[in-house]
């Protein structure tokens, strides 16, 4: 009977063991991988694509190379739509771009940062995020997709990136922008681009 305990001690032991090294910083199945709580897709060439992120994470830095030697090339369409747990997004990864709906309706998230390059912005990226203050993007970002920050009603500035030539319209409708800084490449002012906006506010 003891050598019977000892040996189903051991198997527990052996499978807690298991569990632990399962939940380290990164691990892959297949082509998806997880480092810090950040899931990526990696592709062929050696580029990874955001995809999402562990439950209960407030903060994310996305950085440009993973620790497996992939770079971070994009953030997938829909990667984090509707999750409640974000508040701060740090991205340090030098995108080509941000898929439609991104970070739609995370409506807890405050800040967000894009430090580095990224040229391309999708439909609806920051769409009815409702407690969003600060959305700080390079002047690399050259196109940025319709209804971009749609019903931000705590956004109430926004600094316009330098090289942007195209911006979709509705981007900044019923949000609560009260001044923006337009110094960029466009020629035309996309349709209803400040619809409804809170007091009313146009450049």
């Amino acid at each position: 009977m003891k050598k019977m305990i000892s040996v189903l001690l051991t198997v527990t032991m052996l499978c807690s063991i298991a569990v632990c090294s399962m939940t380290s910083p990164a691990y892959a199945s297949g082509n998806s991988y997880t480092e810090s709580g950040i899931h990526y897709q990696l592709n062929e060439d050696f580029k990874a694509v955001v995809t999402g992120c562990d439950e209960g994470i407030s903060k994310i830095t996305i950085n440009n190379i993973l620790a497996n030697g992939y770079d971070v090339e994009e953030i997938g369409k829909e990667a984090f739509q509707g999750n409640l747990d974000l508040e701060e997004v740090i991205c340090k990864a030098s995108l080509n771009s941000v898929g439609d709906y991104a970070f739609e309706c995370c409506s807890h998230l405050k800040t967000v940062t894009f430090e580095d390059t990224v040229t391309c912005f999708g439909n609806n990226v920051f769409a009815l995020c409702t407690s969003l203050v600060k959305a700080e993007l390079p002047n690399s970002v050259s196109q940025m997709g319709n209804g971009v920050f749609l019903y931000d009603k705590r956004l109430k500035s926004f600094d316009f990136p330098s090289e942007l030539e195209k911006i979709g319209c509705y981007a900044f409708a019923f949000s609560g922008m009260t001044s923006a800084e337009m110094d960029t490449k466009m020629t035309v002012i996309p349709e209803r681009l400040f619809y409804q906006c809170e007091k009313r506010w146009c450049p």
